[in-house]
């Protein structure tokens, strides 16, 4: 035997022993090749480490339960993982079925899969975690603006026989703000159904059953003594089939210290209203809401360093629609008020009326979009108003697309023209002795683009293939595809509980779908982002006139930030006046972060 002969023995007998190792090691998940998630089998011996149901207050009994099922501690088994899916799905179909429509006003669509991952690289212990993962879109049936907005959502489901008491009575909204003339301010808001609260009453029966909504919107400035407060309480017959109407009827007491140009203006007032709601059959008349009311007020000011209180009756008409035109949220709102002052003999009544359209659309595809919001507004007076009911121009506290349609909020008269420049009502005609006044007629516009950074965000729903053959399906093509379940759901709880034929049911169950459900599911898997961070731009232009004055006009521009994560939004930025040369030197930080959808 010779040299060569030696070497090639050495050699191959090297190679064998490491062909036997590395089967020995793949046998074993170790270093040669790990096994990839979702790949393992009953024979490759693994045992159940953990299982982990993702949802939010996922209850105690149904982790407990899936893990049995599961097996915690014994051999892993893939038949029983899908038996652990139902169990978690009908679940959620339950607690969705008992609280979504009836306390939230919404429906949903729910697909599970389950991510199966070894989770050691042990030879002697090889050990897998099961990953049940539930994604779940929640769908608006009252108000659209929730659906295509970009709004903070969650694609975790919620188990609601969980969430505390207080949260689901409750459903607060909470946050701070801040405004060059009002100030930084905490507010919160709750609305709680009277007849339906969470374990005093089981909110069982028909959908369109009453509501007696009690709700508190209550604000208060850090740095200034302005404060606004109030208490509603309305009964409410719901509906979101198109072949019904919906009623309210409500009293409102409220009492605020509010900003009116250089001077403060106190106001107490009781409300009592009624209105009609309900859905169009068209796209661009998706939603709509007619309501009058008469109001008690008690004004007290001072111009001119001379206290005035001054009591008025008003009469108040309002009309709201809500549509989808282009892909995007439109909505149109026309408002009538009339005043009777009294304890001021210069003082008549007078008239007002004022109108408003705003547009909301994401420009793009995929979930990096250019989010662009418009609003145009105009009003007129006439007789003889008290200064309090003229308009100024200044920054608001409310958002004219994101209030939901059939909330109290759309109901109040609008103030003026929207300069974020200007802190609240702070805008307007001054004179000499600490004077001000507004004006009689005023026309506004406001543009806002959200531009996107992809570094900077993530989808709610991620591109995750689940299927190759026989067809390529995803995560968010299988979310779309649960549209018959939704429409199956609705279909049966207007025929079981809304007081329809099967075929009345099916047909109003198809428009919903068609007119709501599809565009929102679309919107949502491939558009929505689970956190995003983008850049804005502000640009309002107003004017206010007075023919015993004259006019004044405002443009205003800035920049800044918006954050949505989760069910927190944060904006922040900049806004400078660019002209009147009496105000170019009054700039507004603003700052506007708040926490919602707690469940």
């Amino acid at each position: 035997m010779n040299l060569y002969m030696l070497f090639m023995i050495f050699k191959n007998s090297r190679l064998i022993i490491l062909l036997l190792a590395c089967n020995l090691l793949l046998i074993n998940n170790m270093f040669c090749q790990k096994v990839a998630c979702n790949t393992i089998t009953a024979d490759m011996n693994f045992t159940v480490s953990s299982v982990k149901i993702i949802g939010r207050w996922v209850p105690k009994e149904l982790q407990a339960k899936v893990e049995q099922l599961i097996g915690v501690g014994q051999p892993f088994d893939p038949s029983k993982v899908g038996l652990a899916e139902e169990i978690v799905r009908s679940e959620i179909i339950e607690s969705d079925g008992k609280f979504a429509i009836r306390l939230l006003g919404s429906t949903s669509v729910l697909f599970i899969t389950s991510d199966i991952c070894p989770v050691s690289d042990s030879s002697e212990l090889k050990e897998v975690q099961v990953v049940i993962h539930p994604y779940y879109l929640r769908i608006d049936l009252y108000n659209i603006g929730n659906n295509i907005l970009p709004i903070p959502r969650t694609a975790k489901p919620t188990f609601y026989k969980q969430v505390p008491s207080l949260l689901l009575a409750t459903a607060p909204y909470i946050g701070l703000m801040n405004d060059r003339r009002f100030g930084t301010s905490a507010f919160i808001k709750t609305t709680t159904d009277l007849l339906h609260i969470p374990g005093i009453y089981n909110p069982s029966g028909s959908s369109k059953k009453l509501r007696l909504d009690f709700d508190i919107d209550f604000s208060k400035s850090f740095n200034n003594s302005f404060y606004n407060s109030s208490g509603l309480l309305q009964l409410i017959h719901p509906v979101y089939a198109d072949l019904t109407i919906g009623w309210l009827l409500g009293i409102i007491y409220a009492k605020n210290l509010l900003s009116l140009n250089i001077n403060d203006y106190n106001r107490e007032s009781t409300k009592m209203f009624a209105a009609i709601h309900g859905n169009g059959k068209k796209s661009f008349l998706s939603k709509y809401m007619i309501s009058a009311g008469v109001e008690f007020s008690q004004n007290n000011y001072t111009p001119l360093n001379n206290k005035i209180q001054n009591p008025e009756t008003g009469y108040e008409f309002s009309a709201l629609i809500d549509g989808r035109v282009a892909k995007g949220l439109s909505r149109m709102g026309i408002w009538f008020n009339a005043g009777i002052p009294k304890n001021n003999i210069n003082l008549k009544s007078y008239q007002r009326i004022a109108g408003k359209a705003g547009y909301a659309v994401s420009i793009g595809r995929g979930h990096n979009n250019v989010d662009v919001e418009t609003t145009l507004g105009s009003g007129y007076t006439w007789g003889t108003p008290p200064t309090y009911s003229e308009y100024f121009a200044g920054n608001t506290a409310s958002d004219f697309l994101y209030v939901p349609l059939n909330s109290f909020s759309n109901m109040p008269f609008p103030e003026g023209p929207v300069i974020r420049s200007l802190g609240e009502r702070e805008g307007g005609f001054s004179s000499a002795f600490n004077s001000v006044s507004g004006g009689t007629l005023y026309l506004g516009l406001n543009l806002n683009f959200s531009i996107p950074v992809s570094k900077w965000s993530s989808p709610l729903i991620p591109d995750i293939v689940i299927q190759d053959e026989p067809r390529r399906i995803t995560i968010r093509s299988a979310i779309k595809g649960q549209v018959t379940t939704a429409k199956s759901f609705i279909a049966n709880d207007l025929a079981l509980n809304g007081g329809l034929s099967d075929d009345e049911a099916d047909a109003a169950a198809e428009r919903i779908v068609d007119k709501d459900i599809k565009p929102t599911i679309n919107y949502l898997a491939d558009r929505a982002n689970i956190y995003s961070i983008k850049p804005l731009l502000f640009f309002d232009f107003g004017e206010i006139n007075k023919p015993s004055v004259g006019d004044k006009i405002w443009a205003a521009s800035g920049a800044g930030l918006q954050l949505n994560i989760v069910n927190a939004k944060l904006e922040i930025g900049y806004v400078q006046t660019l002209f009147p040369k009496s105000d170019v030197s009054k700039g507004n930080f603003l700052m506007r972060f708040s926490v919602q959808n707690f469940y």
